[in-house]
């Protein structure tokens, strides 16, 4: 139960429509009120109506076949010990429910607030990272998956976000809880939609000691004692006795029985031999006007001032058309819901707290569920069509067991082959004893087992066969070996077992996405006021701390300036903050993790160039590794330094010279060259075309000129004016 901060004033349920709410003591002036007695009634015709009663019925059977501590009756116990028969357990629901719960484990999901705009971006991932600490200080995640593991089981479970104001008594903190239903929680049938927005009001009903409820409300605790003590009523457990049925068509689940009032029904109230009460919760909507005054000015803009004031508006309607004559405004009267919540004590009708929820999230109800299965009137889960199987494997082993036992045992001695039969007996403990036979000249022998019938292991197996068919749980998704010849035929096969079950898991990504739109209301409500928060770098581990809500003085064009300011702007504003939610699915799980690290090696071993852009995520992604962070936090920084800027080199200096810049043995060069003349450098050379050797113009050879006739293979230089050798 809520922890008692407010009340509402006591005209508000008298039938006088208030527009503000007092603060005050819970329980002060306690008082019947008409609203108990109505959802008494209302609470004991859901308590007895066929659909609430077959499941308060079915889901503890539900849980004792998947603990595989209820497959047996305690009637066919003693049945079968009084025929001296064995009872076995072979339980096959465990491991094919542990097979979806683990696989909702390897696909586990973070929240992330998307912006509506574009200035709201670094507010987005503020809101993020505070989504993603109350999951941490929450264990959100294991609070979850216990949700999904119960829910798979008995086909439906309510997960809640109570605010609780025992550390903080002046914002509070955030809890997440897993209500069972129905053992703690039910709503009024039928219903249509998924989130239970279309039901006529919720209950969360509790046994809770007397000498707890009065710590619980001290000052009503002398009426309260007062009106217990007025009940003479039985010694009797109403837990023990389950619903007692009156007129009831078995046809409709939905239709009620003929109603008792508290008094006429005390047993179900009031347990006095264990000295408790039942006390209700009940969360139920109200409608209250809201008037709206909007702006038709023509100019594409619209603007809205709200109030539940008729009066209010009423002065500001005219206000503001005595300082715009020629502007249209337009009043709309609409009906907001709001969810409130009263706790009432039924076996007394006294109502003990009443309050109004959340402020920021007053139309939702505060718990939201879980539905494995629901088809029109049925809800239920994956364990309720394996009992039948499970039940033959059980019978057809424990069959088997007491064949092979029961005429196995014994001995069979020759008459008068043994002197003290007795003795003999009591040496080989065996419960069917000696038996003697018509004398044939044999030692003692056991009586030979009997051949059992291969029919009946077929039919076991069938039975285990079926469980798989109707779970739709193969072997791949156990872990188990199976026909596949292939790594990549046993992930198919995966695969198709997991797309056959699909229902459940988009049943409670939708309750993931409910349960987070409500964590976002509260993270708005709790952390409404300035402070300082500690959050987790999502880049290095560590944490940071981040102002909220900060105030900060601006001038008249929204510039900070030091203190003390007229104007104030607030950083990073969570309570006006507008946003979506989206999902994004996280490698949460080792088998995940490897998964995604397999594929990035792959992926190196084609691209090896984004290995320095990878690396360090490669290295986060390894399980068990020592210093991690350490190592992380050096690759970071060596990444870092080889892919930062470099320096840039120095700069290339060009000078163009004009020609009355250049120097004079440039000048007389060009001249030169222009002229055609020889150069004079290479007559010069006396190893080059200077000495006479026209084939060698540069003197690279180390002799020429007329020398070069002194070689015999070398054809002598031709003369000037002579004949060549074939004129």
């Amino acid at each position: 139960m809520a922890v008692p901060l407010k009340k509402i004033s006591e005209e508000r349920y008298l039938g006088e429509r208030e527009t503000t709410h007092s603060q005050g003591a819970a329980g002060a002036d306690i008082q019947p009120d008409d609203r108990v007695e109505m959802f008494s009634k209302l609470f004991r015709e859901e308590w007895d109506k066929p659909f609430w009663a077959d499941l308060r019925e079915q889901v503890p059977v539900d849980f004792g076949y998947y603990t595989g501590s209820g497959q047996w009756t305690e009637e066919q116990r003693l049945a079968a010990a009084k025929n001296n028969r064995p009872v076995l357990t072979l339980n096959h629901v465990l491991p094919t429910i542990n097979a979806l719960i683990g696989l909702e484990r390897q696909n586990r999901y973070d929240p992330k607030a998307a912006p509506q705009t574009k200035a709201d971006e670094d507010l987005a991932n503020l809101f993020t990272r505070l989504l993603k600490q109350e999951m941490v200080d929450n264990v959100g995640e294991y609070v979850l998956s216990e949700g999904f593991a119960d829910g798979c089981i008995a086909g439906v479970v309510a997960y809640g976000l109570p605010i609780t104001y025992e550390r903080d008594p002046v914002n509070g903190d955030i809890e997440m809880e897993v209500v069972p239903v129905p053992e703690e929680l039910i709503w009024v049938t039928p219903w249509r939609k998924y989130d239970l927005s279309d039901t006529r009001a919720m209950f969360r009903h509790k046994w809770i000691d007397v000498d707890l409820l009065l710590s619980r409300f001290p000052k009503d605790k002398t009426e309260i004692e007062e009106a217990l003590e007025s009940l003479a009523i039985s010694a009797k457990d109403a837990t023990r006795e389950g619903a007692r049925l009156t007129e009831g068509n078995p046809k409709d689940h939905y239709e009620g029985a003929e109603y008792q009032r508290p008094m006429d029904d005390p047993e179900f109230w009031f347990d006095v031999r264990k000295n408790r009460v039942r006390v209700l919760e009940v969360s139920y909507p109200e409608y209250y006007p809201k008037w709206i005054l909007v702006s038709r000015n023509g100019d594409g803009r619209q603007r809205a001032i709200e109030s539940t004031s008729e009066v209010r508006m009423k002065r500001i309607y005219q206000d503001l058309a005595r300082r715009n004559p020629g502007s249209r405004w337009d009043v709309i009267e609409r009906y907001e819901r709001q969810i409130e919540q009263i706790i009432c004590l039924p076996a007394t009708g006294h109502l003990l707290q009443e309050e109004q929820l959340y402020k920021k999230d007053p139309q939702d109800y505060p718990y939201v569920p879980f539905f494995a299965y629901w088809r029109g009137n049925e809800v239920f889960g994956v364990v309720r069509n394996l009992r039948d199987p499970q039940d033959e494997v059980n019978a057809r082993r424990s069959q088997v067991s007491w064949l092979v036992k029961a005429t196995g045992d014994g001995w069979f001695v020759d008459q008068g082959s043994m002197q003290d039969i007795k003795t003999f007996e009591n040496d080989s403990r065996d419960p069917k004893g000696v038996y003697e036979v018509k004398k044939s000249g044999k030692d003692p022998r056991r009586i030979p087992p009997p051949n059992v019938p291969q029919g009946l292991f077929q039919l076991i197996a069938d039975a285990v066969t079926e469980i798989r068919m109707i779970s739709n749980v193969n072997p791949e998704m156990r872990g188990e070996e199976s026909q596949a010849i292939s790594g990549v035929a046993m992930k198919h096969r995966k695969i198709e077992g997991e797309t056959v079950n699909y229902e459940i898991y988009d049943n409670f990504k939708l309750t993931k996405r409910l349960l987070w739109k409500k964590l976002a209301k509260r993270i708005q409500e709790v952390y409404s006021d300035e402070r300082i928060v500690r959050l987790t770098d999502p880049d290095s581990g560590g944490y940071q701390f981040i102002p909220i809500n900060q105030r900060v003085p601006v001038d008249a064009q929204g510039k900070e300036v030091p203190p003390p300011g007229l104007r104030y702007k607030v950083l990073n504003d969570l309570g006006s903050f507008k946003y979506d939610l989206v999902m994004t699915e996280i490698p949460a799980s080792p088998s995940h993790r490897q998964t995604a690290l397999a594929i990035l090696l792959d992926l190196l071993q084609k691209l090896p160039a984004i290995a320095p852009l990878v690396v360090d995520v490669i290295v986060e992604m390894v399980e068990g590794l020592p210093d991690k962070e350490k190592i992380v936090a050096r690759i970071k920084q060596f990444v870092a330094g080889q892919m930062g800027p470099k320096k840039a080199p120095p700069p290339k200096v060009s000078v163009a010279l004009k020609g009355e810049d250049l120097p004079q043995e440039v000048k007389a060069e060009l001249a030169r060259r222009a002229a055609n003349e020889p150069d004079p450098r290479e007559e010069q050379n006396p190893l080059g075309a200077g000495a006479g050797n026209a084939s060698n113009p540069s003197g690279q050879l180390k002799t020429g000129g007329t020398k070069l006739n002194e070689i015999p293979d070398l054809a002598p230089p031709p003369t000037t004016g002579g004949q060549g050798p074939n004129d």
